[in-house]
Order: C-alpha cells, then sequence, then structure tokens
C-alpha cells in the first residue's frame, strides 16, 4: 500500500483472546519510520511497538531496517481489527493514519 510517497505492508495480524499483534514493513526513499501505532480498541495494559527492526522480505530491494512490530494487550478482549487505524510516523513528523481493515485487505490482494 502507498500513501504520501511511503509503501507499507502488514505481513501478519494475529488476535488471541486480550492480544494483538501486527507485522509488516514501512519504506519511504528519504525518510525514517520514527513510530508505529494502533489507534481505537479501548483500555490497554500494555503496548510494545518497534520500528526499524530487520526484514529479510524487503531488505535487498529496499535497504535494511525496514519491519516493524506491534504488540497490544488490551484490558479486556481484543477488538475486532477492522474497527482500529494503524498511524505511522516518519522522522521528519509527517503521520499517516489507514483504517487497519484497508491495510489489511490491500495485503491480502498481494
Amino acid at each position: 500500500m502507498q500513501n504520501a510517497g511511503a509503501a507499507f505492508m502488514l505481513d501478519c495480524c494475529t488476535v488471541f483472546w486480550r492480544m494483538l499483534r501486527l507485522t509488516g514493513w514501512f519504506a519511504h526513499p528519504t525518510h525514517q519510520l520514527s513510530s508505529v501505532e494502533i489507534i481505537g480498541g479501548g483500555r490497554r495494559a500494555g503496548v510494545v511497538a518497534e520500528v526499524q527492526l530487520p526484514h529479510a522480505g524487503v531488505e535487498r530491494a529496499l535497504g535494511e531496517n525496514k519491519g516493524f512490530s506491534v504488540e497490544i494487550l488490551f484490558a479486556e478482549a481484543a477488538p475486532d481489527p477492522y474497527s482500529l487505524q494503524i498511524a505511522f510516523t516518519m522522522e521528519e513528523g509527517t503521520r499517516i493514519e489507514v483504517p487497519l481493515e484497508m491495510a489489511l485487505l490491500r495485503s491480502l490482494k498481494r
């Protein structure tokens, strides 16, 4: 999926009880990803979000450290992922928000 000159794809979306886990890659020709977050879904007991991780699937074509991962432990049952949004913020401040449903469906079409 492309937005604001950036390309990104979700490799994994797993929901298990109160846990949501997303992994994928994000690339922009001139800016690095500085953060990724999930918007919506209610109260959280914990969040771990990492960016600039190794991603062997795109390293050769797009460069090193394009991977990201988000894990959320919700206080109650995990919400339907289609009700959430994913937000990417690049180091120079540009923020891209996309419905998670759109990102997931786009990833499935490839």
